[in-house]
């Protein structure tokens, strides 16, 4: 009898044993498949945070680009908004000697280039302007000489003056 519970206390063991052997077993595969996976993410992840930041510096390397190609713009459209209002106030300072008849040859020089480089090539008159500037004039910037040739006219009751660009050249 002895020998019968001794066998079955053996037997139980085993059993134990066996049963706690299989789901160790199952806890190791299961880690192994949950560590898999881990290191799947873990590597997708990574080449995603990659490709990420190779996006960012591409971002910031064309915010680079367009920030000084927007500088650039901003700074021509400030040149050309200084030379509208350096226009202007040519315009308007010489528009009145040239009406009086007490401006020079080169003053009504400048204002017939000024004239030119206004959009529409022309300006509004006061009055009517005196015939004798109604000629051509000759300008010179830098190394160019350009010839103009100022043309009057009367468009729905007012007097417009306009320039056109007869020549453009070196001087001889």
């Amino acid at each position: 009898m002895v020998r019968r519970q001794t066998l079955q206390i053996e037997a139980e063991k085993r059993s134990f044993l066996r049963t706690l052997l299989t789901v160790v077993s199952a806890v190791l595969i299961l880690a192994l498949i949950l560590i898999a996976f881990l290191f799947h993410r873990y590597s997708q992840s990574s080449s995603l945070i990659g490709a990420a930041e190779e996006k960012a510096s591409a971002a910031d390397a064309q915010y680079q680009r367009c920030n000084q190609e927007l500088q650039e713009k901003r700074s021509a459209l400030e040149a050309q908004a200084r030379k509208v209002t350096q226009r202007s106030e040519q315009i308007g300072l010489l528009v009145p000697k040239v009406i009086n008849k007490s401006a020079s040859e080169t003053e009504i020089a400048t204002l017939a280039n000024a004239i030119y480089e206004s959009p529409g090539h022309s300006i509004e008159l006061p009055s009517i302007p005196p015939g004798k500037i109604l000629r051509r004039y000759r300008y010179r910037s830098g190394d160019q000489v350009y010839s103009y040739l100022l043309v009057a006219g009367a468009f729905d009751g007012k007097w417009v003056l306009f320039s056109n660009l007869m020549a453009k050249g070196r001087p001889k």
